[in-house]
């Protein structure tokens, strides 16, 4: 039986929270997240703290294009 091949629309918490969930159940799953954003995830509620100088830019993502390649998600 091949992979499941998965397609999740959407890089917010919804997406992310389900290609992890995909991701603990299945090692060999192929899975994809199709976006127009061009950033990885990152936190929306900690957005008006690097706005106002608070945070450095790098504490708003919560995930990086090296963790998505070591957790196989396209």
């Amino acid at each position: 039986m091949p992979a499941p091949r998965v397609v999740i629309i959407g890089n917010g918490i919804a997406g992310n929270s389900a290609a992890t969930a995909i991701r603990t159940e299945s090692k060999e799953a192929r899975v994809t997240i199709v976006s127009d954003e061009p950033h990885p995830f990152y936190s929306a509620c900690a957005l008006p703290y690097y706005i106002a100088g608070e945070i450095k830019r790098q504490r708003l993502f919560l995930r990086t294009k090296v963790s998505y390649r070591r957790d196989g998600i396209r």
